[in-house]
């Protein structure tokens, strides 16, 4: 097959198959196959114009391979960045918590209430950025997975608990659904449940107190492939929210690190699955992640935002 030059063949019950190449720097990324019926056979202007298509899309795939390829680069430059950084703090805010905490202890001591009571909020400020650096640590270093046949509505339900307790809402509707011939899933389930957890607090977090929260698990036999989805009747994501919700550092809410969320299609990513979200403003947001059962590379893999 020629660069961009259509070629025809014979497919079935006389039927009539052109294609054209799609090829890029590299070399041959795919082929634009088109099957006519048996009367109509294309022109040159037809083939002409296939031709032309066939270049554009073939443009596209390559600068989306050279975005990706560039972006992957920036990330991991600012995640090495970022990881060097949060070593050097580690050892400052241990030596801070222990002061504030002795300092805490004296107040407390003498009597002083207020003092001690600003020791207490140096404590937490402290914690709160050590709670920060662990998650730049891990996002920078992943660890390396340990897998084990895990069953997903336990940890899921674990997960559910965990949020419930850091995110309430009396207001808030659970709903679980769970497909009871979904096999286990060969996963590390303590990384898993970063994920997992990320994405449920999420979706509690975009309800405001109220709403409904629906928890999936499907399985489809054929593909070995096991469905998770996490669904919120939240605030929803505008547009230019969605599509930055997976950058680093990038957050709205005001506590946030900016991380959650990349970690979460990082850890699911390294297990071969695909983690997809889609939300609209006022319609809330359905985060579907697609995760192989044996521990293989799915067949198809995106990650879409």
């Amino acid at each position: 097959m020629d660069r961009g030059i259509p070629t025809t063949t014979s497919g079935s019950e006389g039927r009539l198959l052109v294609a054209a190449p799609l090829v890029v720097q590299r070399g041959p990324a795919g082929a634009l196959v088109i099957e006519t019926s048996s009367d109509v056979e294309p022109s040159g202007d037809d083939l002409d114009l296939l031709a032309l298509f066939s270049t554009q899309a073939a443009v596209a795939i390559h600068t989306t391979h050279e975005y990706e390829r560039l972006r992957s680069g920036a990330l991991t430059a600012l995640g090495r960045m970022a990881t060097q950084v949060a070593h050097e703090l580690k050892n400052p805010l241990a030596g801070i918590l222990l002061y504030a905490s002795h300092l805490e202890h004296r107040a407390t001591r003498g009597g002083d209430g207020e003092g001690a009571e600003t020791a207490r909020k140096i404590s937490m400020a402290v914690e709160r950025l050590g709670a920060v650096v662990a998650e730049i640590t891990a996002f920078g270093r992943p660890p390396e997975l340990h897998r084990a046949h895990t069953s997903l509505p336990p940890l899921l339900d674990e997960c559910l608990a965990f949020a419930r307790a850091r995110q309430g809402g009396e207001g808030v509707e659970i709903v679980r659904d769970y497909d009871t011939t979904c096999p286990e899933a060969l996963v590390d389930a303590r990384e898993l449940r970063k994920a997992f957890l990320n994405l449920i607090l999420n979706g509690l977090e975009a309800l405001e107190g109220e709403g409904r929260l629906t928890i999936r698990i499907g399985y489809a036999p054929g593909s070995h492939a096991i469905t998770v989805t996490i669904e919120d009747t939240g605030v929803g994501m505008s547009e230019e929210t969605l599509s930055r919700v997976f950058d680093m550092f990038f957050t709205t809410k005001p506590q946030g690190t900016g991380l959650g969320m990349a970690i979460a299609r990082s850890v699911i990513t390294r297990h071969g699955g695909e983690l997809r979200l889609q939300s609209a403003l006022g319609r809330g947001t359905r985060a579907a992640v697609r995760l192989p059962a044996d521990g293989r590379l799915l067949s198809v893999t995106a990650a879409e935002s």
